[in-house]
């Protein structure tokens, strides 16, 4: 992912129907693991990433779906992705 600070949005295209199976640091790179059907058409996918401790309005929206925490040095980045409502 291209932004990993507090409330940053990234939308990443991804094969629809996609299953997420981990999001952990590759190195310096906050990289998403997906099992995806390789022929499938892309879609836009929007995560947005948190910092424990962070508060934001966004973390009340029902349509966000927790997917996976990685820790990068001392902190813990959490990973949701904004579902279409």
């Amino acid at each position: 992912m291209e932004h990993v600070s507090n409330g940053s949005r990234n939308i990443i295209p991804i094969q629809k129907g996609a299953q997420i199976l981990d999001i952990e640091y590759q190195g310096t790179q906050l990289t998403i693991w997906a099992l995806v059907e390789k022929d499938a058409p892309l879609e836009d996918n929007e995560f947005v990433i948190f910092s424990t401790g962070h508060t934001d309005p966004l973390l009340d929206d029902p349509n966000l779906v927790y997917l996976a925490s990685a820790q990068h040095h001392t902190h813990f980045l959490h990973v949701f992705k904004l579902e279409k409502s």
